[in-house]
């Protein structure tokens, strides 16, 4: 009867566990999604900005904006490929639409 129990309750000390490993995955793989999405918003944005005002967010602790005009496009009357590269904690994003010449930075510098 008592090695039941015992065995009994290391069966549910090991389901703990495992379930507790589980959560912790879960947990993580969310939070990496999440930041992943947050930096797809975040270069949506930089680009709308740059198409609309010319002028962009500034860099933060989490967040590196990279803008620099895309190789190898041809311009269109005024307008110039642009690449927005963003670095959001530990995921990263890019996006290439079109924007005014004159709001692109001077030789691809960060903004």
């Amino acid at each position: 009867m008592l090695m039941d129990v015992i065995g009994g309750l290391i069966l549910v000390a090991t389901l703990a566990t495992v379930l507790a490993i589980a959560m912790n995955r879960q947990n993580r793989a969310q939070q990496k999604l999440a930041d992943s999405r947050a930096a797809v918003r975040i270069a949506e944005r930089v680009l709308v900005d740059l198409q609309t005002s010319g002028k962009t967010a500034a860099d933060d602790d989490d967040t590196r904006i990279t803008i620099h005009r895309a190789e190898g496009a041809a311009d269109a009357r005024g307008l110039a490929w642009a690449e927005v590269r963003v670095a959001f904690r530990d995921q990263q994003a890019s996006l290439v639409g079109l924007v005014p010449r004159k709001s692109l930075p001077a030789e691809g510098r960060a903004q």
